[in-house]
């Protein structure tokens, strides 16, 4: 009886170690609001959740594998970030504000097993040249939506067409600048909310990273306006719940969105009709 008990121990032992061993590690992440912290992965950034809007995040420009993360507001309740990578693997952080961070470059290698575990998602087989093409299609045509604009300060946003071609959806968007003063754009962020924020409950946020994104132009000159297309994996939005489309100004105060209802998602123009 006392050499089952003692094999009995050994196997729950060694099932316990062995969860441990394959259990993903999660990252402690201290951040502030004067400096930027960077995560920089061993692949492309396919997915990012924030657990709180006051943790900012942003891809770097031309640099798919790296994430910028800054603080909205000092002191905020600690939150958590995920991050999901084109290899399949999944980062969790648990983000803490600090006003003067000791880290702030992370750097993840590719097989490290200990930071990330394996996650599986479908392929969207969209290649550079084919979203090159099909967003130059895009820009050629005439714009579809009314209404889904906002403007403000003598600048204006307008979403102008929403298109599906299988598992990718493409928003055309046309920023214009009507004012003396240039317009650098510090960032152009999609992310899904809820429409009511319920007491004692935090917004839910869940951003959604840009596939591909035409135009390298970031700045609104005086008196002009860019058009861009963004491709983003396919996705439709419950009745509680809506797509906000937000761009911010890199040193300057003019804030503009505009905000989507699952309606307008629904109404999406097939590519396969334009062809």
């Amino acid at each position: 009886m006392k050499t089952l008990y003692g094999v009995i121990v050994i196997l729950f032992l060694s099932v316990s170690l062995l969860r441990a061993q394959t259990s993903i590690e999660t990252t402690a992440l201290k951040i502030t609001c004067n400096k930027t912290t960077h995560l920089i992965f061993p692949a492309a950034v396919k997915a990012v959740d924030r657990g709180s809007p006051a943790v900012l995040v942003q891809r770097v420009k031309g640099v798919e594998n790296m994430l910028k993360v800054k603080a909205a507001k000092p002191g905020f309740a600690q939150s958590n970030l995920s991050v999901i990578t084109a290899d399949g693997k999944l980062y969790s952080f648990v983000v803490d504000f600090q006003n003067e961070p000791i880290q702030l470059n992370y750097q993840f290698a590719k097989d490290n097993i200990a930071t990330a575990v394996p996650v599986t998602f479908t392929s969207n087989n969209l290649s550079e040249t084919d979203f090159l093409h099909k967003a130059g299609i895009l820009r050629e045509l005439k714009h579809c939506l009314n209404g889904v604009k906002e403007t403000k300060d003598d600048m204006s946003l307008h979403l102008l067409g929403i298109y599906i071609d299988d598992e990718v959806m493409y928003f055309k968007l046309s920023i214009k600048n009507s004012s003396p003063i240039n317009y650098d754009v510090e960032s152009i962020r999609f992310f899904i909310q809820d429409k009511k924020k319920a007491r004692r409950r935090a917004t839910q946020e869940n951003e959604i990273i840009p596939l591909y994104q035409s135009g390298s132009n970031y700045k609104i000159n005086a008196i002009a306006k860019e058009e861009y297309v963004f491709a983003v994996p396919k996705f439709t939005l419950s009745v509680r719940k809506r797509l906000v489309i937000e761009m911010t100004e890199k040193n300057g105060g003019r804030y503009l969105h505009v905000k989507v209802g699952n309606k307008r998602i629904m109404k999406a123009i097939s590519l396969v009709d334009l062809k």
